[in-house]
C-alpha cells in the first residue's frame, strides 16, 4: 500500500496524472464548437495566470496583486512588437519582449520590496498600488502622440488589431491555438514542479516556511524571494502573450483590481498550495461566469446578470467547507482512503544523544575563529537589554546564565546579526561583522539554535536536514546522503514526518542537528535542554562537552544542574551586563549570585 501511495501522491505520479488529463482535454476539445473552443482557450490562459499567482502566493508565501499587471505589461509588449515587425519574426520577438518586460517589471518591483524590507501586508499594498498606477498611465495614453513605432497605445479604448502568433504562413487560431495554449500551460506547470524539486526551488520553499531559520543557515532570503517573484512574473508574462494573441486587443481593464481579485479567487477555490488547483479554479469559476447567464429554469434565467453574486456564494462556501481548496481537499480524501492500511508516518523517534557528536565529521575549515563582543549594548527605547558587554568566546564550552530578562537571548541575537547593536562592535576572528547580515555570519561559521524550536515546520525532517547540509558546501548529492543518514538516526525518514508535527524535544534535537550539519565553528545554543527528559538532558550535556573539543560552543540555560554538568566556564549576566565570570563552583560560593536569583538587592 505504501508503494501505491508513493506512486499516486508523489511527484512522478502527479506529473503522469497531469499528462493524462492534458491528453484527455485535447481529445475532448476536438468535439467543441467554435464558441466553446474560444472560451476554453481563454480559461486555460487564465489558468496560466492563476498558476503564477499560485506559485507566488502558495509556494513563496507572497500575496501579490501584481500578477495581473505583469500579465498586462506582457500583453502590451507583445502587441507593440508584432505591430511593428509582423510575421514569424515579429511573433518570436514579441514573445521575448512580452515575457521579458513582465519579468523585468517583476524584478524591479521585487528588488525594491524585498531589499527595502517590505513584507507581508505591505507587499499586497505596494503591488496593488503599482497595478493601479500602471492602469492609470496606460488609460491616459489616448492621444495620437502616444504610440511606439507605428502602434498606438490606444488609451482607454485599448490596443486593437493585434496580430496573433504566426509561424510560417499560419496564424494560430481555433483548435491549433487551443493546443498550443494547453501545451504551453503544461510546460509551465512541469517547469515549476521541476524547479521546486531542485536546490533553488527547495530553498525558495524554505524561505516561505521560516525566513529566520533560512537566513541562519546562510541563505539570503531577499535574493531567493526576488528570484521566485521574478519567475512568477515571467509565468504571468507567458499568459499575457497568449492572451494578446487570442483576444487580439488589450485594454487598461487588464490592470483593474477586479481581475486581480478574480485571480485570487480562482487560486483559493482550486487550492492555494496546489499548482494544478490554479487551473481547476480558473476553469471552474470562468465556466460558471460564462454559463450563469444562460441557465434557464422554467423559461427564465434566474442568474442572468447575477454572476458576481453566484461567485461570492461559491467563495464563501469554499472558505467554510473546503478552506484548502478543491484539489488539496480531494488529495486529503484520497490519502485517507489509501491510508486505511496504516498511517504513512514513522514510529515514535528513538535516538541516543550521546552519539550526536560522532555523526558530524571533524571540522576541516581551519582553526575556530574567536567570537568577540566589544562594549556591546542594545537598547529598546529606555530599556537597556544589553549594556556594555565585553566577552571573548574561544574554542570550548561557555555557559551564559542569568535570571529572566538578563539579556541573554538578546545578546545572542546581536552576535548573529538578527539585531544591530546600539553601540559596540562584534568581531569574528579578524573580521568586524557588526553590520553584517545574519546569512553572511552564518556563511562565516556562526550557527544558532534559538530559544524556541526554529525549524521548517511544513517540510519533512529529512528536508530540514537536507537544507542545513546543503548550506555547508552547496553540494546537493552530499546533502542528500547526509540528510538520509541523519534522519535515519532520528528514525524519521518519511515525507510525512513533518518537522512541525514532532514533539518539542525532538524539534530541539532536530534544530541542533541542523545547526551542526551546516558545519559552523561557533555554535550558540539557547536553552537546548528545554522540553527534554532527564536522561536526554544528561546525554545532551555529554554531547555538548564533546562538541566543544573542536568548536566554540556557547550555551544559554536556566537549568543549573545542566550547566554544572557541562563543566564549563560560566558568565553571569544581570540586567544586560556581565556581573561575574568563573566556574560553577565559584558562582555557587558567591552569596550575591544567590541573592540575584532570589530577587534580593545586590550591592
Amino acid at each position: 500500500m505504501s508503494g501505491v501511495r508513493s506512486c499516486f501522491l508523489g511527484t512522478r505520479g502527479n506529473l503522469l496524472l497531469v499528462a493524462f488529463t492534458t491528453v484527455v482535454v485535447l481529445l475532448v476539445a476536438q468535439a467543441f464548437d467554435y464558441s466553446l473552443l474560444d472560451r476554453a482557450t481563454s480559461w486555460v490562459i487564465y489558468g496560466l495566470l492563476a498558476l503564477s499567482m499560485s506559485f507566488v502566493w502558495g509556494k513563496l508565501g507572497i500575496f501579490s496583486f501584481g500578477q495581473t499587471a505583469f500579465f498586462a505589461v506582457s500583453a502590451y509588449g507583445y502587441g507593440i512588437t508584432v505591430g511593428n515587425i509582423g510575421g514569424t519574426a515579429g511573433s518570436l520577438v514579441g514573445i521575448v519582449v512580452g515575457i521579458g518586460a513582465a519579468t523585468l517589471v517583476a524584478t524591479l518591483l521585487g528588488y525594491c520590496m524585498f531589499y527595502g524590507g517590505i513584507t507581508d501586508l505591505f507587499v499586497a499594498i505596494v503591488t496593488m498600488a503599482m497595478t493601479l498606477i500602471l492602469g492609470i498611465m496606460v488609460t491616459s495614453m489616448s492621444g495620437p502622440q502616444w504610440k511606439v513605432g507605428d502602434v498606438p497605445i490606444g488609451g482607454y479604448n485599448g490596443m486593437a488589431g493585434i496580430r496573433p502568433l504566426e509561424f510560417g504562413t499560419e496564424m494560430l487560431s481555433g483548435y491549433t491555438l487551443f493546443v498550443v495554449v494547453v501545451l504551453v500551460a503544461l510546460a509551465a506547470y512541469v517547469a515549476i514542479r521541476v524547479l521546486l524539486s531542485r536546490p533553488l526551488g527547495r530553498i525558495v520553499l524554505a524561505t516561505a516556511d521560516n525566513e529566520t531559520r533560512a537566513e541562519l543557515l546562510g541563505f539570503d532570503v531577499r535574493a531567493y524571494r526576488l528570484i521566485g517573484f521574478a519567475i512568477g512574473g515571467a509565468v504571468a508574462g507567458v499568459a499575457g502573450v497568449l492572451f494578446a494573441s487570442w483576444q487580439q486587443i488589450v485594454t487598461p481593464d487588464l490592470f483593474a483590481l477586479s481581475l486581480a481579485g478574480s485571480v485570487a479567487i480562482w487560486v483559493l477555490v482550486g487550492g492555494r498550495t496546489s499548482l494544478g488547483g490554479a487551473f481547476v479554479g480558473a476553469v471552474l469559476i470562468n465556466a460558471i461566469n460564462s454559463y450563469s447567464d444562460r441557465l434557464t429554469i422554467g423559461g427564465s434565467a434566474p442568474l442572468a446578470g447575477h454572476g458576481p453574486i453566484a461567485l461570492g456564494v461559491i467563495l464563501i462556501v469554499f472558505v467554510l467547507v473546503l478552506p484548502n481548496g478543491l484539489v488539496p481537499g480531494a488529495g486529503s480524501l484520497v490519502k485517507r482512503l489509501l491510508n486505511r492500511a496504516g498511517p504513512d508516518v514513522s514510529d515514535q523517534p528513538s535516538y541516543d544523544l550521546k552519539a550526536l557528536p560522532g555523526l558530524f565529521p571533524r571540522r576541516t575549515e581551519g582553526p575556530v575563529p574567536q567570537l568577540r563582543a566589544a562594549a556591546v549594548s542594545k537598547h529598546f527605547g529606555g530599556v537597556r537589554a544589553v549594556e556594555h558587554v565585553d566577552l571573548s568566546l574561544d574554542r570550548g564550552v561557555r555557559s551564559l546564565i542569568g535570571p529572566n530578562g538578563a539579556g541573554k537571548s538578546t545578546f545572542f541575537a546581536v552576535l548573529t546579526g538578527r539585531l544591530a547593536p546600539t553601540s559596540g562592535r562584534v568581531h569574528l576572528g579578524e573580521r568586524d561583522v557588526t553590520r553584517m547580515r545574519p546569512y553572511k555570519r552564518a556563511r562565516l561559521g556562526v550557527g544558532l539554535k534559538m530559544q524556541a524550536p526554529c525549524v521548517f515546520p511544513t517540510l519533512s525532517v529529512q528536508e530540514n536536514i537536507w537544507l542545513a547540509a546543503y548550506s555547508a558546501d552547496r553540494n546537493a548529492a552530499r546533502a542528500t546522503a547526509r540528510s538520509r543518514e541523519l534522519s535515519g538516526w532520528l528514525g524519521l525518514t518519511l515525507p510525512a514526518d513533518l518537522a512541525g508535527a514532532q514533539s518539542h524535544g525532538t524539534q530541539q534535537v532536530l534544530e541542533v542537528m541542523m545547526v551542526l550539519a551546516a558545519r559552523p565553528g561557533v555554535v550558540l545554543l539557547d536553552e537546548p535542554a528545554a522540553g527534554m527528559t532527564s536522561n536526554e538532558t544528561a546525554a545532551l550535556a555529554d554531547a555538548i562537552r564533546d562538541l566543544g573539543r573542536e568548536r566554540t560552543v556557547v550555551v544559554v540555560e536556566h537549568d543549573m544542574e545542566f550547566v554544572e554538568s557541562l563543566e564549563s566556564d560560566v558568565t553571569l549576566l544581570v540586567e544586560g551586563s556581565v556581573f561575574l565570570e568563573g566556574s560553577m563552583e565559584d558562582l555557587r560560593a558567591d552569596q550575591r549570585v544567590l541573592d540575584i536569583y532570589l530577587g534580593r538587592a545586590v550591592s
